[in-house]
C-alpha cells in the first residue's frame, strides 16, 4: 500500500549531501559543457512534447513519464504511456529494435556497474524501489536515463530538482558516485538497457541478459499501466469515455468485458473503481480501474478529488485507503501521495475547464 513520506535519517542525509555537492557536478574536474547542453536540449524537447500532450509544465518527479517522452524524443520509442520506474527494464527484450538502435539488456547490479565503466550513450537504468519506501511498500521504483558516459563521467537529467539543480538541468557525476547514490536511494538496480547504434564490438554484449519472458500482458503492450499482481489498471487519463477506453484496448488485441454494462458508453467516463475483464492469449484477467486524479469515482478531476488527495497526504482521510484509491491519487507516479499530487489535481481542474 502506498504511504505518505516521512522525515527520516535518509532525509537528513540528503540535505547534508546537498550542502556538500551543491551543483551535482563531478568531483574530479570540470564537466564537458557541450554534453551538458546536449542532455538539456533532449530534456527541453521531451518536456515540450509532454506539455503539448498533457498541458502540464513539469514532470513533477514522474520518472516513468519522463523516460517515456525522452525515449520518444530520441527516436528510441513511440510509446508515450509510461511505466513505473521498476518496470522499465522488463519493457525491453534483449536485441530488440529501438528506432535506429538495438536495445541490449543487462540484469543485476554487477552487469549494470560493468556497463557504465566505458564510454557510451543512451543507458536506461531501472531501480527496485523509491525514496521513503518500506518493506511492505517498495513503491513504483525509479528509472534514470544517462545521455552520455565519457571519461568516467555520466551526463544526465532528472524528472525532479536534485542537489540544487532544477528539473531538466543536466548533472555530470562520476559513474561510481551515481551508482552509489542511486543505490542508497532506490535499492539495487534491476537492470539496464543500452540503446546501441548498429552492432558495436563490445565484450559486454556476451553478458547481455534478456528480461524474463512472460505470457501475461504487460504495460509495454497496454496503453495503460498494469500492476504485477494483474489486479489493477492505472494511468488512465481522466475524462476517458468507456467507448474510448474499450477501443484503446481493442486496438492492442485485448478483448474487454465490463462487469456492469454501460448503456451510454460514448458519454460515460471510465472511473476509478470500475471492474472489467480483459482477455489476453486465451486467459482472462479481472481488473479494477484507477483513473488518474479521480478519487470519487466520477471519471474526472475535480476540486473534491484535490481535497481528498490533500487529506490523504496529511493523514486525516477517514475512509479506507485502498490500493486503487492510492494509485488514482498518485498523479505523478512516484509511488507516494503528497501535497504535490493534490496540487496537480487542482491545476487539472482549471486546465479541463478552459
Amino acid at each position: 500500500m502506498l504511504k505518505k513520506p516521512v522525515f527520516s535519517f535518509l532525509t537528513a542525509l540528503l540535505l547534508l549531501c546537498t550542502a556538500c555537492f551543491p551543483l551535482g557536478y563531478a568531483a574530479g574536474g570540470e564537466p564537458n559543457e557541450s554534453l551538458l547542453e546536449e542532455a538539456e536540449a533532449v530534456y527541453d524537447e521531451a518536456i515540450a512534447l509532454y506539455q503539448s500532450v498533457s498541458g502540464r509544465q513539469s514532470f513533477y518527479g514522474n520518472c516513468g513519464t519522463y523516460i517515456s517522452y525522452t525515449l520518444c524524443t530520441l527516436g528510441l520509442s513511440d510509446y508515450l504511456g509510461g511505466h513505473n520506474g521498476n518496470q522499465w527494464f522488463d519493457a525491453y527484450e534483449n536485441g530488440a529494435t529501438a528506432g535506429s538502435c538495438t536495445a541490449y539488456t543487462f540484469a543485476g547490479p554487477e552487469a549494470v556497474g560493468a556497463l557504465l565503466q566505458d564510454d557510451r550513450s543512451y543507458v536506461l537504468i531501472s531501480y527496485t524501489h523509491q525514496t521513503g519506501y518500506t518493506d511492505e511498500n517498495p513503491g513504483a521504483g525509479h528509472a534514470v536515463f544517462i545521455y552520455r558516459i565519457e571519461d568516467g563521467i555520466a551526463y544526465f537529467t532528472e524528472s525532479y530538482a536534485m542537489y540544487g539543480v532544477p528539473e531538466g538541468e543536466a548533472h555530470a557525476w562520476e559513474v561510481e558516485r551515481l551508482l552509489d547514490t542511486y543505490q542508497s536511494w532506490y535499492g539495487d538496480p534491476i537492470g539496464a538497457v543500452w540503446f546501441a547504434d548498429g552492432e558495436p564490438a563490445d565484450d559486454l554484449l556476451d553478458d547481455a541478459a534478456p528480461s524474463e519472458a512472460t505470457t501475461q500482458p504487460s504495460s509495454a503492450e497496454l496503453p495503460y499501466t498494469i500492476d504485477s499482481d494483474m489486479t489493477l489498471l492505472s494511468a488512465i487519463p481522466p475524462q476517458t469515455t468507456v467507448t474510448a477506453f474499450i477501443e484503446s484496448l481493442s486496438q492492442q488485441d485485448f478483448s474487454v468485458t465490463l462487469s456492469e454494462p454501460i448503456e451510454e458508453a460514448e458519454t460515460t467516463y471510465i472511473a476509478t473503481g470500475m471492474t472489467f475483464t480483459i482477455t489476453y492469449e486465451g486467459a482472462d484477467y479481472e481488473l479494477t480501474s484507477a483513473v488518474t486524479g479521480d478519487l470519487n469515482g466520477d471519471g474526472r478531476e475535480t476540486s473534491s478529488d484535490a481535497r481528498t488527495a490533500l487529506r490523504i497526504a496529511i493523514g486525516i482521510h477517514d475512509d479506507p485507503l485502498t490500493d486503487c484509491l492510492l494509485k488514482a491519487a498518485d498523479c505523478n507516479g512516484d509511488g507516494l501521495v503528497n501535497t504535490t499530487d493534490a496540487r496537480d489535481i487542482l491545476r487539472a481542474t482549471v486546465y479541463f475547464s478552459d
